[in-house]
């Protein structure tokens, strides 16, 4: 469904149920109409159920009432923009994942995005083929993130615990090589640059981004060690985590 931006939020579902695989329902954001229609039609052609709105304030008052598995928001919506409804969802703690669609370059609004809670992000114009494999991905990832453990594979950051295991072995890692796996599994398939990197694992900024080369060797020999490869560099771009399941 498409909402106008001056349309009221309507104050119940009318009894929607979701079928698979909108047992995630998604929630989208665009100012522009016909990408909102796109952006809809695809994902409903792929049997999700889709809410389409053209205003950030819409956003908020429909996560309020409702659970969404997703949130895809542009970022250059003229009242409330995308970076601005995703830390409004993190402070309320509605943690479920959210898509940025923007037609910025990445580099520094990309790290924003990720360091105010986003998990991906898709440059426009944008293939919808990649688009749904992008939302097929979070959408799976979030029903495996239930419990505060994050996984690929074998590979999990338990954030309660605040350990790393691989096949259920502990991994000895510092709390710096922790954050750091647990940025590439929160973007697990994708490559992430150092200096996207530097954003979500250090604080100070003080940065080399040879620390960043440094650290992702480290925490590639620890888990190597207990499985087969997953951690990947793509030289001259940067680093990413990989499910070998994805790669058969």
């Amino acid at each position: 469904m498409v909402r106008d931006m001056d349309e009221p939020p309507r104050t119940l579902r009318d009894g929607a149920k979701f079928h698979t695989p909108a047992q995630h329902p998604v929630l989208v954001l665009d100012d522009e109409s016909a990408i909102r229609d796109v952006v809809t039609a695809a994902l409903e052609r792929a049997g999700y159920a889709v809410e389409a709105v053209a205003a950030g304030w819409n956003v908020l008052t429909l996560a309020r009432m409702h659970p969404y598995s997703l949130f895809v928001l542009d970022v250059n919506v003229p009242d409330m923009t995308g970076f601005e409804v995703c830390e409004r969802l993190r402070q309320e703690g509605i943690d479920s994942p959210v898509m940025f669609l923007t037609a910025r370059d990445g580099g520094p609004d990309a790290a924003r995005g990720l360091r105010l809670g986003g998990d991906d992000y898709l440059r426009k114009p944008f293939d919808l083929s990649e688009l749904l494999a992008r939302v097929d991905r979070l959408t799976a990832r979030d029903a495996g993130e239930r419990g505060d453990v994050l996984r690929c594979d074998d590979v999990e950051v338990d954030l309660s615990a605040v350990v790393a295991r691989r096949g259920g072995t502990p991994l000895d890692l510092t709390p710096t090589e922790l954050r750091l796996l647990e940025a590439l599994i929160r973007n697990q398939g994708r490559i992430l640059t150092r200096f996207q990197i530097l954003e979500l694992v250090w604080d100070d900024d003080d940065r080399d981004p040879a620390m960043v080369d440094t650290v992702v060797s480290r925490v590639r020999r620890k888990v190597h060690e207990l499985g087969p490869p997953m951690v990947v560099t793509r030289r001259g771009v940067g680093y990413g985590i990989f499910s070998n399941r994805a790669r058969r």
